[in-house]
């Protein structure tokens, strides 16, 4: 499916994910650690990954509750190991591996009923955003994966994005994160890992340049802990550092423009300041005392 530059909803996640015309916030923090990075994003093939498939059914069963949809039962397919063929053997068996693969070549995603990441962890995880009456307020009456789709003014470059909750009369933008420990100085950690805050400046930039706000005004990371006690918290994006992540956003697209029009994708080499590309060791402060 061949996508162009509008807002879409109900677009299925695998057709988005598919599409490679357009560039989406995971390549962009490819590019971000080097530009031989954001190559080869476009190369490896990635394998369907558990946390991603608890990490969506949980975000379906919260729109449900919140929003009052029905979508966790079409999407979510619960799996009880012990219906197994052979239930007094493991999965060693063949019978009960056949059995396996067989539930999980689904394009739903697949979760346990019961133990860790599975439908029970979701029903604690549930019950602690019910007890938040902040969070209520910030997730109701939402948009839920709106994909988004433009054309950089200045390099021309196809980007997309799909935030997870769009609250259009507030002009807010909520991402959901689900972890094992929501802890400021856990998440202050993830942030700077994962590059949340320039995912964020990506959904800030396509919201406003595919016309859906004028502005943002708000932009949450709503986190939920998978293991007890469960524990949900609300980070807010702190608009004195809009401006940087912005500016981060663009030097990026600049390179990667660069980058397309030379064919010519460096590792490293483009942060030294001689023309050899030679870096120099930065020795951390711990290691010398």
């Amino acid at each position: 499916m061949g996508f162009s530059d509008g807002i879409l909803k109900n677009v299925d996640i695998e057709a988005y994910h598919e599409d490679t015309e357009y560039i989406s916030s995971s390549a962009i923090k490819e590019a971000s650690k080097s530009l031989k990075h954001f190559e080869w994003y476009f190369k490896i093939e990635r394998d369907r990954k558990s946390y991603f498939d608890f990490g969506n059914a949980f975000e379906l069963a919260l729109m449900d509750v919140f929003n009052k949809t029905s979508e966790f039962d079409d999407k979510v397919f619960l799996f009880d190991e012990s219906k197994r063929p052979e239930p007094t053997k493991s999965f060693g068996c063949l019978a009960n591996k056949q059995w396996k693969d067989d539930m999980f070549d689904t394009q739903q995603y697949v979760i346990n009923t019961t133990g860790k990441e599975s439908f029970e962890t979701i029903n604690f995880m549930l019950e602690s955003a019910w007890q938040d009456s902040t969070i209520q307020k910030i997730l109701k009456e939402t948009d839920y994966q709106t994909s988004i789709f433009w054309t950089d003014k200045a390099t021309g470059i196809k980007l997309k994005t799909r935030p997870d909750v769009c609250r259009e009369n507030s002009r807010t933008i909520v991402d959901i994160k689900t972890m094992s420990d929501a802890s400021p100085s856990k998440f202050a950690r993830d942030s700077s890992n994962f590059e949340y805050p320039l995912q964020a400046a990506i959904q800030m930039r396509g919201v406003i340049e595919s016309g859906m706000y004028d502005r943002v005004d708000n932009y949450y990371w709503v986190c939920f802990e998978k293991e007890p006690p469960y524990n949900a918290q609300i980070y807010r994006f702190p608009k004195a550092e809009w401006a940087f992540f912005q500016n981060k956003l663009d030097f990026i697209l600049s390179k990667i423009a660069m980058a397309r029009e030379q064919n010519k994708y460096i590792g490293y080499t483009d942060r030294a300041d001689n023309n050899l590309g030679i870096l120099e060791l930065e020795i951390p402060v711990w290691y010398k005392g």
